[in-house]
C-alpha cells in the first residue's frame, strides 16, 4: 500500500548543490502526529531472562538489579572536585539572567574542540557538595558487594578534563562495566513513551522552540518505504522531483507529568495535577496511567541511584512524594517529569525546581552532547547515560542532534528524546511536612481527610 501523501502545495526552490527540490509549507503539527510504535508486545525490562516470571517477579528482579547498580557505582565511581566553584555562589545568582546565559554560551563555544567526558563520577565544589553524579560507564571491577578497605578516606583531585575517560578510550578498555540505564529498560520506556504520544500529542510552545518549523522533526530513510511496511500514520512528502528521497514528518513539544504543583498565579492555591497528566480524554487518561506502569522499571533505576548519589535530598524528597503522589504506579521520588519529544534545548537553568533533577534521553541520532559551562565539563550523554545535577543551579546546555535514517527494521521512529526527573520547590515546601497519602485523601488540603483506608493500593 503507498504512503500517506501530504496533499498541501508545494513551495519550489533549490538545496545546496542547486538541484530542484518540492518543500512543504510549514506543517501544522496537528497534520504529523507521533505514530505508534510498530511492536506487537513490550520490551521484557530483563529481556529473554524475564519471560517466564510474573510481573512481580520482573519488578523484584528489576529493583535487585536497580541496587546492585547503585552499591557497584557509590564505591567505584571517581570522585572529582571542580576547581573554584562553590554551590553556594552559584545559589545567589538569578535564574536565566540573560547576561549569565551569555556568558554560558561563550564558555560553551570554546569547549566544542574538546573531547567528551564518557564515564562515571561524582563532580563535587570547592566544599564538597555534589553538583553533579554521572552513571555511565566504568573501567574498575564490580565489587563483591563488598565496600572497600579502609578506614581513611583519600584526598579528592580536581577534575582536569576527559583524558582516558573518552569513548574512544572506553571502547578499548576491557572490562568495561555500565552504571546507566540498562538497554531493555530504556527501549521499553521509550516504546511506552512514543504509544503515550501518539494518543496524547505533544506541544511545542513558543518558550520550547527556537523556529516555527521547530514544531515538526523531518527525517529520511535508509530504504523506500513504499517498498516494505509502511506507518499510515506518518506524514510524508518527496525531497527533490518523483524519483526524490521520501522525508517523515514527526511533530515535536514537551510532555508534563506532574502528580501535584500550583497553578501559574496562584502559588497558595490548592496543588493541582498537570494538565497533561490528567489528560483532556478519557482515552487519554487511559494511556497515561499505562505510561506510568510501563515506565515503573526506569523509575525504579532512577530511585535507586538518587538515592546513592543524593542521599540528602533523597530521604526529602521521598517524605514529600508520599504525601504527593496521586498516580500510584510512579515508585517517585521525583513528583515530576518532563519529556522533551525531539526538540532542541538551549542552554538554561531549570525553573522550578532549586533541588537535583534526574535527565537522561533515548532515541537514534547525531550530536546530542551535554555542556555544563559552570563545571567546564562535557558530557557525551548517549541513550542511557543517567545524570543527576542541580539543574536550577547549573546551566546546561544540550548541544544540536540531528535524526539518524529510519532503517527498514526500526519500530520506533528516529530522534533524540529528552526526559527530566524533578521536583518543583513550591510543590516540595507545601508537602514536606504532610503525612502519605495527603494530597490524594484531602484533594490537596480542599476537603477533610477522607483516611487511610481508602487510598487506592
Amino acid at each position: 500500500m503507498p504512503p500517506k501523501r501530504n496533499k498541501r502545495k508545494l513551495a519550489k526552490g533549490k538545496d545546496d548543490a542547486g538541484d530542484d527540490v518540492f518543500v512543504p509549507d510549514e506543517v501544522d503539527p496537528r497534520k504529523a502526529p507521533v505514530p505508534k510504535p510498530m511492536i506487537e508486545s513490550y520490551t521484557c525490562p530483563l529481556g529473554s531472562d524475564g519471560n517466564h516470571r510474573s510481573a512481580e517477579g520482573v519488578e523484584k528482579a528489576v529493583i535487585r538489579a536497580a541496587k546492585r547498580a547503585a552499591h557497584c557505582w557509590e564505591n567505584y565511581a571517581p570522585t572529582f572536585k571542580i576547581k573554584g566553584l562553590k554551590l553556594s555562589t552559584l545559589e545567589k545568582r538569578p535564574k536565566n539572567a540573560k547576561a549569565d546565559i551569555e556568558k554560558a554560551n561563550i564558555i560553551i563555544k570554546s569547549m566544542e574542540n574538546m573531547e567528551a567526558d564518557a564515564g562515571s563520577a561524582r563532580y563535587l565544589d570547592e566544599d564538597g557538595k555534589p553538583l553533579v553524579c554521572v552513571f555511565s560507564r566504568r573501567l574498575l571491577p564490580n565489587p563483591t558487594d563488598q565496600p572497600p578497605t579502609g578506614t581513611s578516606k583519600p584526598s579528592v583531585p580536581y577534575y582536569t578534563g576527559s583524558e582516558g575517560r573518552t569513548l574512544t578510550d572506553y571502547k578499548s578498555a576491557s572490562p568495561l562495566f555500565w552504571d546507566g540505564i540498562p538497554k531493555n529498560v530504556l527501549t521499553r520506556y521509550h516504546e511506552a513513551a512514543q504509544m503515550l504520544h501518539a494518543h496524547v500529542p505533544p506541544v511545542a510552545n513558543v518558550k520550547d522552540i527556537r523556529h516555527p518549523s521547530d514544531k515538526v522533526m523531518k527525517y529520511t530513510f535508509t530504504h523506500n518505504p513504499e517498498s516494505s511496511v509502511v506507518n499510515e500514520t506518518v506524514e510524508y512528502y518527496r525531497h527533490g522531483l518523483s524519483s526524490g528521497a521520501l522525508i517523515g514528518q514527526e511533530r515535536t513539544g514537551a510532555w508534563h507529568g506532574v502528580h501535584a504543583w500550583a497553578q501559574q498565579g496562584h502559588p497558595d492555591g490548592p496543588l493541582i495535577q498537570s494538565r497533561d497528566m490528567s489528560s483532556k480524554t478519557c482515552t487519554g487518561q487511559r494511556h497515561v496511567r499505562q505510561f506510568y506502569q510501563l515506565t515503573r522499571p526506569v523509575a525504579l533505576h532512577i530511585k535507586e541511584r538518587f538515592r546513592v548519589a543524593f542521599p540528602e535530598y533523597f530521604s526529602k524528597y521521598e517524605a514529600a512524594f508520599e504525601a504527593g503522589v496521586w498516580e500510584k504506579e510512579d515508585p517517585g521520588p521525583f513528583l515530576g517529569r518532563v519529556t522533551v519529544w525531539k526538540l532542541q534545548v538551549e542552554t538554561h537553568q531549570d525553573g522550578l525546581d532549586e533541588g537535583p533533577a534526574a535527565i537522561f534521553n533515548y532515541g537514534s541520532y547525531t550530536g546530542g552532547i551535554l555542556y555544563l559551562p559552570d563545571l567546564r565539563v562535557k558530557i557525551s550523554y548517549e541513550p542511557g547515560e543517567l545524570v543527576f545535577l542541580m539543574a536550577g543551579r547549573l546551566y546546561h546546555h544540550v548541544s544540536e542532534w540531528v535524526p539518524k535514517p529510519k532503517e527498514k527494521e526500526d519500530k520506533l521512529t528516529p530522534g533524540r528524546v529528552g526526559n527530566v526527573f524533578f521536583f518543583p520547590k513550591i510543590s516540595y515546601e507545601r508537602l514536606k511536612d504532610k503525612p502519605p497519602g495527603w494530597n490524594y485523601r484531602t484533594s490537596s488540603g480542599s476537603c477533610p481527610d477522607v483516611g487511610p483506608s481508602t487510598v487506592l493500593k
